[in-house]
């Protein structure tokens, strides 16, 4: 039987994968919109602001401000601290590195024990020279938020990336 002629249905590039977002105000949980591989998506270069669908915030405790749900939310990317997928068909599209070392990473909002990629001739203390995209991808993160949260927090991700603009200072874990 031939093909030509017949038409095959087309699937959308654009894909939702629930997410949970952190800046220095929230947490955000809901849907990310991209455009194809949600790991690649999120270091595209062309990114201002990532769409949230069904999106639920949590304030930090210190802020005062209450929770809100909405149907869509357009989050920031450049504050954004960190950015975790947690169901597991979200991974799918990850490659773990090849080389890794554990850290312990300090951002303002929270201290993380994670693995880190080493790419090629990289070692710990130029690692992030190797790494392209603004969020670097870690595995195995534990994290300890400093502040408490409206909602309870996750303290393990198998896959977290952080904003490498966030992070504070790093040492071998």
């Amino acid at each position: 039987m031939s093909l030509i002629g017949r038409s095959l249905p087309i699937q959308s590039p654009i894909q939702e994968h629930p997410v949970y977002l952190v800046n220095e105000l929230q947490w955000i949980t809901g849907h990310l919109k991209s455009m194809g591989n949600p790991h690649m998506y999120i270091n595209q270069d062309d990114l201002a602001f990532f769409t949230i669908q069904n999106s639920h915030t949590s304030p930090w405790s210190f802020t005062g401000i209450p929770g809100s749900h909405s149907t869509q939310t357009m989050v920031k990317r450049d504050n954004l601290h960190l950015v975790a997928f947690p169901e597991p068909s979200s991974a799918d599209g990850f490659r773990p590195p090849m080389q890794s070392a554990t850290l312990i990473l300090s951002l303002s909002m929270a201290i993380i024990r994670a693995k880190a990629p080493i790419m090629g001739e990289a070692s710990v203390d130029n690692f992030l020279d190797y790494y392209k995209g603004r969020f670097v991808a870690f595995t195995n993160a534990k994290i300890h938020f400093l502040t408490d949260c409206a909602i309870k927090l996750p303290a393990e991700l198998d896959i977290l990336y952080i904003n490498r603009e966030k992070i504070l200072s790093y040492v071998g874990g």
